[in-house]
């Protein structure tokens, strides 16, 4: 095994020290050693924080950087990853970069199979392997492998070949969160992490050179009910501006001008109907729900955006029915608390009249 060159993996955590252990654990004992473990201590309570000091104790591979306070603001969501992530990158001293959540897991060997990939093509800038889905219980979604539909590619490709394929229809890509490893000086050369932390990595930085691939390096990406994105659903975010704000911010449209303005026109479009989409579809749940918060706080960032109003016709039929039972079992549920609200202040009042 090749070990000479560095291997950066930054991980954050705030809360969930159960997920946060089994993760630093599979980093720990990856079997590529020559790693470089950048832990984010996100204003974490003392028992994380006690955690973190007993690791960084006995591993030296281990690098804390201290937040005293949460870095978090629900009026910007990606705030916390935007300043840890790009802090983390800062203070990198790996050849590759990579970044993955507090409750995610890498398979064993996952990272020496991104670093073959990157000693295989001289070219390869970013490398990715299969995510499957792990669950509260860490039973996993074995299936994913046994039928998988997607992620059909070959060991490399042309990075801009893959986004094109995925904005066509294609079986190239698809994943969720932050999959690929990178190259870090191409990473900071290109940017680094924006807000629109998945679509910056995709559309700015995965183009820009050859893309490795390895479908047994697993990645454990973990679902449940614990995970901050449905929370934030629920009042109202979904991307939509930290997407647009990538276009300007990073000039997409002019970096993607090298693969002719046709190519840079088609990503743009696909980009802009995919976050309408997502907020469309976030509407749709939060306005049947009678979560309005949640409506008005989606509005203010699409109600000029026309790829919403185009799309969200076509969102609510499509899930007609689960939309209107919703509403159905939401105003049910109003009623059931409105007049248990009314039966008790009935009460109150026959037993302030009875005092009396």
């Amino acid at each position: 095994m090749i070990t000479d060159k560095i291997f950066t993996v930054s991980i954050d955590v705030f809360h969930g020290l159960k997920y946060f252990q089994q993760a630093l654990e599979n980093i720990r004992n990856q079997t590529y050693p020559n790693l470089e473990i950048i832990i984010s201590n996100n204003g974490a309570s003392d028992e994380i924080s006690e955690f973190i000091s007993s690791q960084s104790k006995i591993d030296p591979r281990i690098r804390v950087i201290n937040y005293e306070e949460n870095i978090f603001d629900f009026n910007d969501p990606e705030l916390r990853s935007f300043i840890l992530c790009n802090d983390a990158l800062e203070i990198a001293a790996g050849d590759y970069f990579f970044y993955q959540s507090y409750d995610d897991l890498l398979a064993l060997d996952y990272v020496e199979k991104m670093v073959k990939l990157f000693y295989e093509d001289s070219n390869c800038i970013s490398a990715a392997g299969i995510a499957v889905s792990i669950y509260a219980d860490n039973s996993i979604g074995e299936e994913e492998l046994i039928n998988r539909d997607s992620n059909l590619r070959p060991r490399f490709m042309p990075g801009h070949e893959l986004v094109l394929d995925f904005i066509n229809g294609g079986n190239c890509f698809s994943t969720p969160g932050t999959i690929f490893s990178f190259k870090t000086d191409f990473l900071k050369q290109m940017g680094g992490f924006h807000r629109s932390i998945e679509l910056s990595q995709l559309y700015g930085v995965v183009p820009f050179g050859s893309t490795g691939f390895d479908e047994s390096a697993i990645f454990y990406w973990r679902r449940g009910d614990h995970q901050l994105n449905h929370i934030l659903a629920h009042r109202g975010y979904c991307g939509t501006k930290e997407y647009y704000d990538l276009l300007r911010d990073w000039d997409i449209y002019s970096r993607w001008l090298e693969f002719g303005s046709e190519n840079a026109k088609n990503v743009i479009r696909y980009g802009k109907k995919a976050a309408c989409l997502m907020a469309a579809e976030t509407f749709c749940n939060n306005f049947f729900a009678l979560r309005f918060r949640g409506v008005f706080a989606t509005l203010k960032h699409v109600i000029f955006k026309r790829f919403f109003w185009m799309q969200l016709p076509s969102v609510f039929w499509a899930e007609r029915r689960f939309h209107l039972y919703t509403l159905y079992q939401s105003l049910i549920g109003r009623k059931i608390i409105s007049w248990a609200e009314n039966k008790t202040l009935k009460t109150e009042s026959k037993i302030i009249k009875n005092k009396e």
